[in-house]
């Protein structure tokens, strides 16, 4: 069975408006990854990067009131692109995904009753591709 421990001091920004689902997202991820931290909009993730926020991961939903996730997303990519993204969303659509993955997203999940689950299997994957361990073993 796989371990889906973080590795130490990874910084992890999730994006959401939902409160409930922040909640549940703590209550997954603050033990292995102390570097949680939530905003509820684009506006405030975008200044907290403005000011030299600088997280290892962001997990972004897709619908963000005046902004939408994929829009951010692209921003992430042209002007940090070193930053991965996971997009969670409640968006079943095949193709917000297909955008979403070729917009560089390192993975989109659906916020569905495996969510947390798979956001973890995720973060484990991303963990083997950063240190090397998927390439060595393909």
């Amino acid at each position: 069975m796989q371990n889906f421990m973080a590795k130490p001091g990874r910084v992890i920004y999730c994006v959401d408006d939902d409160p409930m689902f922040q909640r549940l997202l703590a209550l997954a991820l603050q033990e292995d990854h102390p570097g949680l931290r939530f905003f509820a909009a684009g506006e405030p993730f975008l200044e907290q990067l403005s000011k030299g926020g600088n997280p290892d991961l962001v997990v972004l939903d897709y619908h963000l009131g005046s902004m939408n996730g994929l829009d951010i997303l692209r921003y992430l990519r042209a002007v940090h692109p070193e930053i991965r993204v996971i997009v969670l969303s409640a968006q079943e659509d095949i193709e917000v995904a297909v955008n979403a993955l070729k917009a560089g997203a390192f993975d989109y999940i659906v916020k569905d009753a495996r969510a947390l689950g798979n956001l973890k299997r995720s973060i484990c994957q991303l963990e083997e591709v950063d240190s090397g361990f998927l390439a060595y073993n393909l």
